[in-house]
């Protein structure tokens, strides 16, 4: 389990102790940190001072204590560097690797590639970042690499602004654009494209390592009907559209999505790949057809940091989720807002590697609250990378608050090795399932396509259950036959808690619903050591009272903050809050 041992640290220097773009060793942070990860390992910080998690991704796979690993040994990457001399704007750029251990290979911009070998592109943007991303049967592991180039043009500014013009202005400050897409189209790579107050259309980004975001002070809306079938989405990222960057930005709209990440993955083509290493900071995203977010196979290294998401499905309530990924690697969901959402807040799918979603409020959904894996159509799914068809491989959920869900409050199908910890769940399963329900895929009927969900991970997550509210803390499912689980999840230092008392925990996978209390649950499936059947004592926002059991002793799994950004004591608190006097 060394591998979801890594994702799970927060790393961030006190504030004042290091510069930009200094090598920080770990051993600075004064942090626990796996066995696994050496502590003269150093990283680069980035302007706010962080270390960005995906960085520690992609080296973690080379820093590993046999010690942590499950029998058998991961992928390896070697190395993944830039084999050119000079990176120069319009020529060719050739990338080198080497990697142990994978059955599977996949390089953004290619696909499946050899276990070592080069490929060359085009240098056609000051920026480009791809990941290189292996498996096997015991793990994953991925690194990126950003492309610089030597000679980047002068980077432009361009404005737009309601009272403007397309022509014939020039998109300066004084003399603003009048449409996002005009400016788009004249925009080159590397430039921003400033939206000043108002509302306006549609955009389709077709160019890489383009920024669009509010003018400072100011706030713009993208907006679009959701009952015109010729607009399907607001926000069109093109498979092209690499390092595209959205910034605090209200999108709305779109007769299925308010903002879409496309593919070429079901073109036919030998080179599959899809819009990379695009970031939503700071963006409102609601009332959208159905999905807020949608991302197709082969779109990696998404961002969605400090967003609001929100009223999903305005059209079409069936199928609308907050977030849905389906085979997109190295997706990271920080610090947001998932509310009012008609289906799930947000899941992970189709064979999605190494996603974590981390500090985020998820409430009042129509589905879930979390999921990772759910249930995807056999085509879409990598399987070089993935045989076996799981929905959801090595991803994380770490430091959430889920409540209000009116299905599991984190649901697990086809997952191997997921891992949730500090995770609160406070009146969630009100309609259905579980609070946390192993459910099994579907994959269209394609049974021996499924794969049941195995070595799954919680620690220190606290579930309360007001009055009134579902009496079921967990199940696993047995479905046509198919198993939800195979064997039984390794859980320590959770909380469970109902105010009306009765708590279940159903296993069905004997053909027969078998409906336990807690101490007959610990005795049929062995875990749940050092947890819990007490009042965790909370608020309604799950911020832990005075003498609440929670604190003090939980399991240190390398969680440095909560979900507010606290730092943890040495002996943290269960779920989601650290204490605060």
């Amino acid at each position: 389990m060394a591998l979801l041992c890594y994702l799970l640290i927060s790393f961030q220097a006190c504030s004042g102790d290091f510069n930009q773009d200094q090598d920080v060793n770990l051993a600075d942070l004064h942090m626990a940190c796996p066995a696994w990860l050496t502590a003269n390992s150093s990283f680069d910080l980035d302007a706010s001072g962080q270390i960005d998690i995906r960085d520690l991704i992609m080296v973690a796979s080379q820093m590993a204590n046999p010690a942590c690993h499950p029998p058998g040994d991961q992928p390896i990457i070697v190395r993944f560097e830039v084999q050119s001399p000079s990176i120069l704007m319009g020529q060719q750029v050739t990338l080198e690797w080497e990697v142990l251990n994978a059955t599977g290979v996949h390089l953004t911009g290619i696909s499946t590639v050899p276990a070592t070998g080069t490929a060359s592109f085009t240098v056609d943007a000051p920026l480009k970042t791809y990941s290189l991303i292996a498996t096997n049967a015991n793990g994953s592991a991925a690194r990126k690499l950003d492309v610089v180039a030597d000679n980047p043009p002068a980077a432009q500014t361009w404005h737009v602004a309601p009272s403007g013009s397309d022509v014939p202005s020039n998109g300066s400050a004084g003399s603003p654009f009048l449409t996002p897409q005009y400016a788009h189209d004249r925009a080159n790579p590397g430039d921003t494209i400033l939206l000043h107050n108002g509302t306006y259309g549609r955009i389709d980004i077709q160019k890489p390592n383009l920024t669009v975001r509010s003018a400072p002070g100011e706030w713009a809306h993208l907006s679009q009907p959701t009952t015109d079938s010729n607009i399907n989405q607001t926000v069109r990222i093109r498979q092209n559209a690499w390092n595209t960057r959205l910034e605090n930005l209200e999108i709305s709209g779109g007769y299925y999505y308010g903002i879409k990440l496309e593919t070429t993955y079901d073109w036919g083509q030998p080179t599959r790949y899809g819009a990379n290493n695009v970031s939503l900071i700071g963006c409102e995203i609601h009332d959208t057809g159905r999905d807020c977010v949608k991302v197709t196979p082969f779109c990696h290294n998404l961002l969605i940091d400090n967003c609001d998401i929100h009223n999903s499905g305005v059209r079409d309530n069936s199928n609308a989720e907050g977030l849905d990924v389906v085979n997109g690697h190295l997706i990271e969901v920080r610090d947001s807002h998932f509310h009012a959402i008609a289906t799930n807040g947000l899941y992970f799918k189709g064979g999605s590697i190494l996603s974590r979603v981390e500090r985020c409020l998820i409430e009042d959904t129509g589905g879930m609250g979390i999921g990772l894996g759910f249930d995807t159509s056999p085509e879409w799914f990598d399987l070089d990378l993935n045989p076996l068809y799981y929905e959801s491989l090595d991803n994380v959920a770490v430091n959430n608050l889920i409540r209000h869900t009116n299905y599991a409050g984190i649901g697990i199908y086809g997952s191997i090795r997921a891992f949730f910890a500090h995770n609160t769940l406070i009146d969630v399963a009100q309609g259905g399932q579980s609070a946390i329900t192993f459910g099994v895929p579907l994959h269209d009927w394609e049974f021996e396509t499924v794969s049941p969900s195995t070595q799954v991970t919680g620690r220190n997550n606290v579930l309360y259950q007001p009055s009134g509210a579902s009496q079921r803390a967990l199940e696993i499912r047995l479905t046509e036959g198919l198993s939800a689980l195979d064997g039984f999840p390794d859980f320590s230092h959770q909380i469970y808690f109902a105010v009306n008392g009765g708590l279940q925990f159903r296993d069905a996978r004997s053909g027969s619903s078998l409906v336990f209390d807690y101490n007959q649950w610990l005795a049929h499936s062995g875990t749940d050591a050092n947890s819990l059947l007490q009042n965790p004592n909370l608020d309604a926002d799950g911020l832990l009272l005075i003498g609440s059991p929670a604190i003090n002793s939980g399991l240190d799994v390398g969680v440095d903050v909560d979900r507010l950004g606290t730092l943890r004591d040495p002996n943290p608190d269960r779920g989601c809050h650290e204490f605060v006097p």
